[in-house]
């Protein structure tokens, strides 16, 4: 059972070389704190020590047992996994110098399932060294394979079991010896890390809600004041300490703070997840969004009721979202259109020249401009108008012709953070002018907030996502509306994201009954005690929880529980010791917290799948292999944009159980070249083999215009298909060449700015005389 001496060796090789690199990593990192002492030192590493003892002796294990032939084989894919383990560990210490924090399981899932759109953030922070590390350790990883060594004796086989004795050793009776607290988070393996990190997921629990908690919420009319319009602007990774408002002497956003003197000032406005697609869902749903990573509130079922777009479109609202980053990323463009937002446009709608690529996202926000207020004078009626901002996310660049400033004792990239926050008060001051000379100004409500803050290593960390200290937290919020709110001020309290759909609910003379909004109006008073609660965005990292000036933060694996009194320590830099069975109460109490918000959001989604099976007799419009039936389509897009998604509803049937999922081909012709879109039906939630015979079920689906589209009709085409089988014959006669029938048509619109790739030969440099977008032309001053 114990390995050979020809075995032990490429085994111990490999695990010398993951070692020794990634001990020298946690080292020189750890060297960063002067304190660091040389015990300090050697604990850091002991985690990698472990790890790799466990894997050399595994790998000689295998080497021992794998038959004559296939040992070659074997050996090469030991080298191989072994330097995939290298890879991984090394590009984890990398994302630790970055962020600040550890790569975890969700972290891993993520970048697999969304590499495309999460490859360019990581390009953005790779380095030339980077790239030469990776290369080492790749070819330092798989040159062993082809050395030999053969010595004899039984005695390198009992030595093997030193390889197991190091782990055992270094864990002791009462666990691994820690280095000092600033350090502790360098000492696991990522194998530790994802090892722990994997069971404490196993072993997670939600709680189920009260019947009473899912009744749907229904709109109570209060009083009959006039609707208004309303404007709501999301500052992208804007923290209240990087404004004006907050910190006068940065002068950074001199029109945030002239909105917050002349409207309303929220002093104290936090975040309760700092990522941007959970901050939505709290400002736009009124509680708080599912506490996981994993970006559900873009699916089906995913949202906890229904949200103020579609609230304000029940009272005959227009709608529009505007964003100028991708709308693949996070599947921005299902959350917004599952919110209930009518128009949508995004990046590859809007640019175009003038307007330059600020980060690997999208383009400046001036290219927002001219469609949003075409879109908002285009008919009469009261409208909701979002817009998101950019150019504050990392990693902070700004157009090319845009003045920066210098801010003495802030870090290089504080400094440019701080410019694209200068740059996005810009937006906003041209924003504000443009709907004050579009005559709207006074009879509409501007809303202004921060989606959560940014980081510079003031607790270690960087960005957002796992900031839950104020940094990450805090966000300036302001109401402005000469002609809608009374008089001018300053909210007080603790308020958050949450609050923000009673306050325009109740200023439009509306009270709600069931539902589960979990905000007060900010015009409404509240304790100065008032209990706010946070997560990060990663799940099973970091709760929070803050009761007036007090705030205790759970960690889970990564440290230690902390307090800290905000008050006398609004940065929180000195901690406050508990009795362990008090913070152990306030664990339970967010975990608990934790539990019941999920546990909220699986009922909702089960009853949201359950919604959309309903009972329908109606003759069939088309069936596919004598199985799937088409009740009928409705082409949710009137109207489109080159490359805008277009959304169709549809209602199915199954004539008989499935075995197998289908998936729906979308297809749009008109114009240009055909484009068919796979889509997973019911966003991949209820697979076609559970459909119930004879339940018709309703499915939204989308397919993009492609960016050549020409202005004129499109036909909008369905068919099915099975996975790894192909298409699916349509009963009767084809439509055309294709298996896939007509369900509607819409208009493509011409383009707001003629868009091509830079380099490309079709690529126009220069916005021409005759544009099709009424302002478009005219690039704004900056």
């Amino acid at each position: 059972m114990l390995p050979r001496a020809e075995d032990l060796f490429p085994a111990l090789l490999a695990a010398l070389l993951g070692v020794a690199p990634l001990a020298i990593a946690r080292v020189a990192l750890a060297l960063r704190d002067p304190t660091a002492t040389a015990t300090d030192l050697w604990r850091v590493t002991t985690g990698e020590l472990q790890a790799w003892c466990l894997i050399a002796f595994s790998a000689a294990l295998v080497l021992r047992h794998a038959p004559d032939r296939a040992r070659p084989f074997v050996r090469v894919g030991v080298h191989a996994f072994t330097t995939f383990v290298l890879l991984i560990s090394i590009v984890e210490v990398v994302f630790f110098v970055v962020t600040g924090g550890r790569i975890d399981v969700e972290v891993m899932a993520f970048a697999i399932e969304d590499a495309p759109q999460v490859a360019p953030v990581f390009l953005s922070e790779v380095q030339a060294w980077h790239l030469l590390l990776v290369g080492t350790v790749i070819a330092l990883g798989i040159a062993p394979a082809r050395l030999r060594f053969r010595p004899r004796g039984v005695l390198w086989g009992w030595m093997s079991l030193l390889l197991l004795l190091v782990p055992l050793a270094l864990e002791g009776d009462s666990g691994r010896a820690q280095p000092r607290k600033a350090l502790r988070i360098l000492q696991p393996s990522l194998i530790e890390q994802l090892w722990w990190d994997g069971l404490e997921r196993v072993g997670d629990t939600t709680i189920a809600p009260d019947p009473d908690d899912l009744v749907p919420l229904r709109l109570v009319r209060g009083s009959e004041r006039p609707p208004f319009n309303i404007v709501m602007v999301i500052l992208e990774s804007q923290g209240a300490r990087g404004t004006s408002v907050h910190t006068p002497e940065l002068g950074t956003t001199p029109t945030l703070a002239a909105l917050a003197r002349d409207g309303w000032w929220v002093r104290n406005a936090y975040s309760a997840v700092p990522h941007t697609s959970k901050s939505i869902v709290t400002t736009l749903c009124g509680t708080w969004p599912q506490l996981v990573s994993e970006i559900r509130e873009a699916d089906i079922g995913g949202l906890p009721d229904r949200c103020l777009p579609a609230l304000l479109r029940e009272l005959g609202y227009r709608t529009a979202f505007f964003q100028t980053a991708d709308e693949r990323f996070e599947r921005r463009g299902s959350l917004v259109h599952h919110l209930g937002f009518e128009k949508f446009l995004s990046r590859d709608t809007v640019r175009g020249p003038p307007f330059e690529t600020v980060n690997y996202f999208g383009v400046e926000e001036d290219a927002l401009l001219a469609p949003g207020i075409a879109w908002s004078t285009a008919e009469e009626g009261p409208f909701f108008a979002a817009y998101l901002t950019l150019t504050s996310h990392h990693d902070y660049g700004t157009p090319a012709d845009f003045e920066v400033r210098d801010y003495p004792g802030y870090s290089a990239r504080h400094a440019q953070y701080l410019n694209s926050v200068r740059y996005v008060d810009g937006f906003l001051e041209r924003l504000m002018a443009a709907y004050r000379d579009a005559g709207l100004l006074d009879d509409t409500l501007f809303v202004i907030l921060g989606d959560h803050g940014e980081a510079f290593g003031e607790h270690g960390r960087s960005m957002h996502d796992l900031v839950i200290w104020d940094e990450g937290l805090r966000i300036p919020m302001v109401l402005y509306g000469p002609g809608v709110l009374d008089g001018t001020g300053v909210v007080e309290g603790p308020r958050q994201q949450i609050d923000i759909v009673p306050t325009v609910l109740g200023l439009l003379g509306l009270g709600t009954e069931g539902g589960y909004l979990s905000g007060t109006s900010l015009f409404s008073a509240v304790a100065a005690d008032r209990t706010l609660l946070h997560s990060c965005w990663r799940s099973h990292r970091c709760l929070a929880k803050r009761v007036g000036d007090r705030k205790t933060i759970d960690h889970f694996r990564d440290a230690p529980m902390q307090h800290f009194d905000l008050a006398k320590d609004p940065l929180e830099q000195r901690e406050i010791k508990l009795p362990a069975a008090t913070f152990e109460a306030t664990r339970a109490e967010l975990r608990d917290w934790r539990a019941r918000v999920n546990g909220r959001y699986d009922a909702v989604r089960a009853r949201e799948i359950a919604r959309r099976q309903v009972k329908d007799d109606r003759p069939a419009v088309a069936t596919w292999g004598g199985k799937m039936d088409l009740l009928g389509c409705d082409v949710l897009t009137k109207e489109a944009l080159p490359a805008e998604a277009v959304w169709v509803r549809c209602r199915w049937r199954t004539r008989e159980v499935l075995k197998q999922a289908w998936r729906v081909d979308l297809g749009l012709e008109g114009d240009f070249e055909p484009v068919v879109a796979e889509v997973h039906p019911m966003d991949g939630l209820f697979p076609t083999f559970k459909w119930t015979q004879g339940l018709a079920v309703e499915d939204d689906v989308r397919v993009f215009l492609p960016a050549d589209a020409r202005p004129g009709p499109a036909t909008v085409y369905v068919g099915w298909e099975r996975y790894g089988d192909g298409v699916i014959a349509l009963d009767g006669d084809k439509q055309g060449d294709h298996d896939r029938v007509a369900v509607g048509t819409l208009t493509v619109l011409p383009p707001l700015y003629p868009y091509a790739e830079p380099g490309s030969e079709e690529f126009v440099d220069e916005v021409p005389s005759e544009d099709p977008s009424p302002g478009a032309a005219a690039q704004p001053p900056r």
